[in-house]
């Protein structure tokens, strides 16, 4: 019985080490990345440079261009609802499936 117990500590220490292990060389690995992209980042919007002034002439070219049009707004006139109870109330309601969209991660896709 002694052993069992021994060997199972054993296994339990060894399952611990490498779990920190693991879960410390993935931060280690992340943060590195995230280090490479941050620097990939400034390097990238370093260098632009605008050759195009805003001035009178061309102020209302670019406020059109920049401006979404009505099919680009479309998502808008979707009921949206922000709590999956009453989703599946309104899903259910209208006898329609439901979608629940969820995201995990860097809000600009930095991961």
């Amino acid at each position: 019985m002694r052993m069992r117990t021994i060997k199972l500590v054993a296994l339990s220490l060894s399952v611990t080490v490498a779990v920190s292990f693991a879960v410390h060389a993935h931060g280690r690995i992340a943060q590195q990345q995230d280090s490479k992209s941050q620097d990939l980042f400034q390097q990238q919007t370093s260098t632009v440079k605008a050759d195009i002034e805003l001035t009178a002439d061309n102020y209302t070219t670019w406020r059109d261009h920049i401006q979404p049009d009505l099919s680009e707004l479309a998502w808008e006139d979707i009921p949206w609802l922000t709590t999956f109870k009453d989703g599946i109330a309104a899903a259910d309601a209208a006898d329609k499936p439901l979608l629940l969209w969820t995201m995990n991660g860097h809000p600009l896709g930095c991961t």
